[in-house]
Protein backbone atom coordinates (compact mmCIF):
# COMPACT_ATOMS: atom_id res chain seq x y z
CA UNK A 1 0.00 0.00 0.00
CA UNK A 2 1.18 3.75 -0.85
CA UNK A 3 1.76 5.90 1.87
CA UNK A 4 -0.55 9.13 1.84
CA UNK A 5 2.98 11.30 1.69
CA UNK A 6 4.11 9.16 -1.53
CA UNK A 7 1.07 9.60 -2.72
CA UNK A 8 0.56 13.45 -2.46
CA UNK A 9 3.79 13.61 -3.73
CA UNK A 10 2.75 11.80 -7.31
CA UNK A 11 -0.60 13.83 -7.67
CA UNK A 12 2.00 16.73 -6.97
CA UNK A 13 4.17 15.62 -9.39
CA UNK A 14 1.28 14.36 -12.26
CA UNK A 15 -0.62 17.37 -11.65
CA UNK A 16 2.54 19.48 -12.74
CA UNK A 17 3.38 17.32 -15.88
CA UNK A 18 -0.34 17.74 -16.89
CA UNK A 19 -0.77 20.91 -16.74
CA UNK A 20 2.78 21.80 -18.21
CA UNK A 21 1.56 19.79 -21.02
CA UNK A 22 -1.74 20.98 -21.58
CA UNK A 23 -0.54 25.30 -21.83
CA UNK A 24 1.86 24.13 -24.34
CA UNK A 25 -0.44 22.03 -26.22
CA UNK A 26 -3.06 24.58 -26.45
CA UNK A 27 -0.40 27.45 -27.11
CA UNK A 28 1.53 25.41 -29.76
CA UNK A 29 -1.89 24.35 -31.57
CA UNK A 30 -3.70 28.12 -31.58
CA UNK A 31 -0.56 30.12 -32.33
CA UNK A 32 0.60 27.49 -34.97
CA UNK A 33 -2.54 25.49 -35.60
CA UNK A 34 -5.47 26.48 -38.06
CA UNK A 35 -8.85 26.72 -37.58
CA UNK A 36 -10.74 23.29 -39.07
CA UNK A 37 -14.00 24.33 -37.13
CA UNK A 38 -15.87 27.38 -35.74
CA UNK A 39 -19.02 28.09 -34.82
CA UNK A 40 -20.64 31.20 -32.85
CA UNK A 41 -23.06 30.47 -30.15
CA UNK A 42 -25.42 33.04 -28.57
CA UNK A 43 -22.37 33.37 -25.70
CA UNK A 44 -20.19 31.11 -26.72
CA UNK A 45 -17.59 30.72 -29.41
CA UNK A 46 -16.87 26.92 -30.05
CA UNK A 47 -13.10 26.69 -31.88
CA UNK A 48 -11.23 23.62 -32.99
CA UNK A 49 -7.59 24.38 -33.85
CA UNK A 50 -5.30 21.44 -35.41
CA UNK A 51 -1.38 21.08 -35.87
CA UNK A 52 -0.06 17.93 -37.45
CA UNK A 53 3.36 16.36 -38.15
CA UNK A 54 5.32 18.73 -35.72
CA UNK A 55 8.01 16.32 -34.65
CA UNK A 56 6.28 13.43 -35.01
CA UNK A 57 3.40 14.89 -32.74
CA UNK A 58 -0.18 16.06 -33.56
CA UNK A 59 -2.40 18.40 -31.63
CA UNK A 60 -6.14 19.23 -31.62
CA UNK A 61 -7.08 22.00 -28.89
CA UNK A 62 -10.77 21.86 -29.29
CA UNK A 63 -11.97 24.58 -27.23
CA UNK A 64 -15.53 26.58 -26.18
CA UNK A 65 -17.87 23.85 -26.27
CA UNK A 66 -20.38 25.55 -24.55
CA UNK A 67 -21.19 28.96 -22.84
CA UNK A 68 -19.93 27.00 -19.34
CA UNK A 69 -17.05 26.51 -21.14
CA UNK A 70 -15.76 22.57 -21.93
CA UNK A 71 -12.37 22.11 -23.24
CA UNK A 72 -10.66 18.85 -24.89
CA UNK A 73 -6.87 18.60 -26.12
CA UNK A 74 -5.48 16.11 -27.60
CA UNK A 75 -1.71 15.10 -28.67
CA UNK A 76 -0.46 12.33 -30.85
CA UNK A 77 2.86 11.36 -30.93
CA UNK A 78 3.54 8.81 -33.99
CA UNK A 79 0.13 8.22 -35.31
CA UNK A 80 -1.36 7.49 -31.17
CA UNK A 81 -3.06 9.56 -29.09
CA UNK A 82 -1.35 9.61 -26.11
CA UNK A 83 -2.70 12.79 -23.88
CA UNK A 84 -6.43 13.81 -24.18
CA UNK A 85 -7.93 15.93 -21.24
CA UNK A 86 -11.25 17.55 -20.52
CA UNK A 87 -11.63 20.40 -18.25
CA UNK A 88 -14.43 22.82 -18.26
CA UNK A 89 -12.76 26.43 -17.19
CA UNK A 90 -9.60 25.92 -15.30
CA UNK A 91 -6.52 23.33 -16.68
CA UNK A 92 -6.17 22.70 -13.02
CA UNK A 93 -9.16 20.83 -12.40
CA UNK A 94 -8.93 19.01 -15.48
CA UNK A 95 -9.87 15.28 -16.15
CA UNK A 96 -7.09 12.99 -17.87
CA UNK A 97 -8.98 10.86 -20.10
CA UNK A 98 -5.51 9.21 -21.97
CA UNK A 99 -2.31 9.68 -20.67
CA UNK A 100 0.35 7.03 -22.13
CA UNK A 101 3.12 6.33 -20.83
CA UNK A 102 6.66 6.30 -22.57
CA UNK A 103 9.03 8.16 -24.68
CA UNK A 104 6.69 10.65 -25.85
CA UNK A 105 6.69 12.91 -22.44
CA UNK A 106 10.81 13.16 -23.25
CA UNK A 107 10.06 13.84 -26.82
CA UNK A 108 7.24 16.23 -25.86
CA UNK A 109 9.81 18.23 -23.81
CA UNK A 110 12.31 18.57 -26.54
CA UNK A 111 10.02 19.85 -28.53
CA UNK A 112 8.74 22.53 -26.24
CA UNK A 113 12.01 23.65 -25.84
CA UNK A 114 12.25 24.53 -29.23
CA UNK A 115 9.27 24.49 -31.05
CA UNK A 116 9.99 28.09 -32.49
CA UNK A 117 12.71 26.86 -34.24
CA UNK A 118 11.20 23.46 -35.10
CA UNK A 119 7.89 25.88 -37.01
CA UNK A 120 10.27 28.26 -38.46
CA UNK A 121 11.92 25.28 -39.78
CA UNK A 122 8.52 24.03 -40.96
CA UNK A 123 7.96 26.94 -42.41
CA UNK A 124 10.87 27.89 -44.49
CA UNK A 125 10.41 24.21 -46.29
CA UNK A 126 6.79 24.80 -46.52
CA UNK A 127 8.20 28.05 -48.60
CA UNK A 128 10.16 26.52 -50.39
CA UNK A 129 8.26 24.34 -51.49
CA UNK A 130 5.84 26.95 -52.23
CA UNK A 131 8.16 28.97 -54.72
CA UNK A 132 8.91 25.51 -56.50
CA UNK A 133 5.36 25.09 -57.06
CA UNK A 134 4.93 28.91 -58.67
CA UNK A 135 8.06 28.36 -60.36
CA UNK A 136 6.78 25.33 -62.36
CA UNK A 137 3.36 27.22 -62.63
CA UNK A 138 5.01 29.89 -64.32
CA UNK A 139 7.00 27.73 -66.46
CA UNK A 140 3.82 25.87 -67.45
CA UNK A 141 2.34 29.21 -68.34
CA UNK A 142 5.00 30.32 -70.13
CA UNK A 143 4.80 27.07 -72.69
CA UNK A 144 1.25 27.31 -72.94
CA UNK A 145 1.82 31.02 -73.75
CA UNK A 146 4.73 30.01 -76.14
CA UNK A 147 2.96 27.48 -77.49
CA UNK A 148 -0.55 29.67 -78.53
CA UNK A 149 1.88 32.41 -80.24
CA UNK A 150 3.53 29.60 -82.00
CA UNK A 151 0.33 28.78 -83.39
CA UNK A 152 -1.01 31.75 -84.01
CA UNK A 153 2.12 32.31 -86.45
CA UNK A 154 1.43 29.20 -88.11
CA UNK A 155 4.62 27.64 -86.61
CA UNK A 156 2.33 24.51 -85.50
Amino acid sequence: MIDSKSLERKVLARKNLVEKIAKFSEDTAVKYGVVIYRSEGSSHTHIKWELKDVSSFSFLADLGHCMMGGNDLHIWHLGQEVFHIYYQCDIKECEVKVFEQGKWISALGRLRKNIGKVMARIKKEKDAQKEKEAAAYAETERLKRIETEAKRLGLR
